[in-house]
């Protein structure tokens, strides 16, 4: 026969927190060391979990939107590109445009830093929630023009907005 404890693994196991039931043994010794209640322990557990949780879901979300690479607006080094506009390009990361259902189109010569700005703030949106695809204009030329060519430019279109 198992332990009540070992119960418990396997619950939180069956229940699929499996990050929850990795943090138990910690946590066991710090309820006990710490005298923390039932109810601090169980909120410090579930809080681990539903960070897990949510990094997963943001992890799922960049996976899908196909970026070549992953960066950030921090590794950007504006410096280098004195033409881009610091304080514009920080802003953005607040996602307004999106809101405002407005596009952003990042135009200039190779080398200049657009297309790590734009994956930048894209991993970003994802983050925020937001819905994600990174595709260049290029390719999604090609992609609509073979489902033009199809005759299902209209169902493309469609799946295309909803990012």
């Amino acid at each position: 026969m198992s332990s009540n404890y070992q119960k418990l693994l396997n619950n939180l196991e069956a229940l699929n927190l499996k990050h929850m039931r990795e943090y138990v043994p910690n946590y066991v010794e710090i309820a006990n060391r710490d005298e923390l209640s039932l109810t601090e322990a169980l909120l410090e557990l579930t809080n681990q979990e539903l960070d897990f949780q949510t990094n997963q879901t943001v992890e799922r979300v960049i996976q899908r939107a196909h970026f070549p690479k992953r960066t950030s607006l921090e590794e950007f080094d504006f410096n280098f590109q004195p033409s881009v506009n610091k304080k514009e390009i920080l802003d953005l990361k607040h996602m307004a445009f999106m809101e405002k259902k407005e596009n952003l189109v990042f135009i200039g010569n190779p080398g200049v830093g657009k297309t790590h700005l734009v994956i930048a703030l894209g991993i970003e949106a994802c983050h925020q929630g937001y819905r994600t695809l990174f595709i260049s204009c290029h390719e999604l030329l090609l992609r609509l023009r073979s489902a033009f060519e199809k005759g299902t430019v209209d169902r493309v279109l469609k799946r295309y907005a909803k990012y």
